[in-house]
């Protein structure tokens, strides 16, 4: 059976659909974006902030990372150098000899015997360090070079490597062949024992050299003792890779950082005369530092 809505419910079914149309929320026709995306304006602001942002901080963490690569190679030229004094122990008091061969410049090798063999910038492996004397104390390949070295090796088969070893030994520490001097102008002399080293604190045993000097690579750091004095040519030349300076060990076994007064790492400084001011001065805080005659 069907039942008719009465008049009332007919009127008030009317009115809430009459009530549904009057209330209805206007069509809003502006664009609309999802919550929380940004608009081009802001998304370039940001990205300038950003790198605002990096300038500033990119310096500090750079200058952070080149600290602590000093730091590591310090650490090397310590554990280079406490590798030597326990060799001077176990040898009867002598300290790690290096002889060079007669091959010739600019590339001398460490022969057989000596604290490393061959040359840093023709060794394209690790294989002459772990030759060497003083790697049985050392058992690590890394302790020989510095981190911030950048230098490479002479090209072979059209590549070129970063060298395994950044640290020269003192040419007048029981050392021979090659281009060293043999008897030294006095009052410098070479010697082969600890003991006849007066006042380690000042004698300086390892440093780090540089690629730009003439006698590239090569196991020892030797000075130009040529004729006239004083001398007027640098021989080997230290790096000035750390903050215009670098690391040296010393013969009472302490290690420090030294800061040259002048630039290191070009060809001026390698091959040219000592020039006057800062670079006299640097060559002869390290030519101060060579054994002296008891």
């Amino acid at each position: 059976m069907k039942t008719k809505l009465g008049p009332f419910c007919l009127f008030l079914a009317t009115c809430r659909g009459e009530g549904r149309e009057c209330w209805r929320a206007p069509r809003d026709k502006r664009p609309h974006y999802p919550r929380g995306a940004f608009t081009l304006i802001e998304l370039l602001v940001v990205i300038a902030i950003i790198a605002i942002l990096a300038g500033m901080l990119l310096p500090a963490l750079s200058k952070a990372k080149s600290k602590g690569q000093a730091i590591v190679c310090l650490n090397n030229v310590r554990q280079l150098q406490l590798a030597s004094g326990v060799y001077t122990d176990d040898n009867n008091d002598r300290m790690p000899f290096t002889e060079l061969d007669n091959g010739g410049p600019p590339h001398y090798r460490g022969l057989p015997g000596s604290w490393v063999l061959g040359n840093a910038i023709l060794d394209v492996s690790p294989t002459n360090l772990e030759r060497g004397t003083l790697f049985f104390y050392l058992k690590s390949v890394g302790s020989f070079r510095c981190p911030s070295d950048r230098t490479l090796t002479e090209a072979r088969g059209g590549k070129r490597f970063p060298v395994n070893r950044s640290y020269t030994v003192n040419a007048t520490l029981n050392a021979k062949g090659g281009m060293i001097t043999p008897i030294p102008p006095r009052p410098w002399v070479n010697v082969e024992k600890r003991s006849s080293v007066v006042n380690p604190s000042r004698v300086w045993v390892f440093t780090e050299s540089s690629p730009f000097t003439l006698w590239p690579g090569d196991p020892v750091f030797d000075f130009h003792f040529g004729p006239p004095l004083p001398i007027e040519l640098w021989g080997d030349t230290p790096t000035d890779r750390h903050s215009q300076g670098c690391n040296l060990s010393f013969a009472d076994g302490h290690a420090q950082f030294h800061r040259w007064k002048a630039p290191k790492d070009s060809w001026s400084a390698g091959i040219h005369k000592i020039q006057p001011g800062g670079d006299r001065e640097d060559h002869t805080w390290l030519l101060d530092g060579l054994p002296r005659m008891q």
